[in-house]
């Protein structure tokens, strides 16, 4: 409510010739705290990838949305609009109930949308959902794990290879005009 997103991509954009992928990372929230999607646009180098956040959405804000099952529609939504190659769901908690949402296929108003499984858990594999699209990473962080996390995301971040919504200029002249 209070939040504007500056130039966010609100469906898949690719050109001609651009070697991307979208990816979508959930950290997934209920009743007091939101679940939220953010929206990368990958760009496939030879040596390395570069990564542009395009959107960040809140899922479930709505007081009737907080189910898991309104969640895994509004997601699959989003899967549909960036045509995502992989998503990734923290899957610590919370985020087990939302998998047990996105291995059915889900009804909505404009259709029907898929099922989709892990690629990296057994308990949500092909295997056990055969119909199911397997699209979802499934991560189970640990003390060993958020450490490299961070590791890369500082690297990432400090060796400019990814790039936000707005630039920092535009954003600091924002934040000056608001005094």
């Amino acid at each position: 409510r209070y939040r504007k997103i500056i130039n966010p991509e609100l469906t898949q954009k690719i050109k001609a010739g651009e070697n991307v992928f979208y990816f979508i990372s959930v950290d997934v929230g209920r009743i007091q705290c939101q679940t939220v999607a953010t929206v990368f646009k990958v760009y496939r180098h030879q040596d390395r990838f570069d990564v542009r956040v395009v959107n960040i959405v809140v899922i479930g804000a709505g007081h009737t949305t907080h189910h898991f099952d309104e969640q895994a529609l509004e997601l699959k939504r989003l899967i549909s609009a960036y045509q995502c190659d992989e998503i990734l769901i923290d899957t610590n908690g919370l985020g087990v109930a939302l998998m047990d949402f996105m291995v059915k296929p889900t009804m909505a108003p404009e259709g029907m949308y898929p099922a989709y499984c892990a690629i990296n858990d057994d308990e949500y594999s092909k295997k056990l959902y055969p119909d199911a699209i397997p699209l979802v990473y499934s991560m189970k962080s640990n003390n060993t794990l958020d450490s490299k996390i961070h590791a890369n995301c500082y690297t990432m971040i400090n060796s400019g290879r990814v790039y936000f919504l707005a630039r920092e200029q535009e954003i600091k002249n924002k934040l000056l005009a608001t005094k």
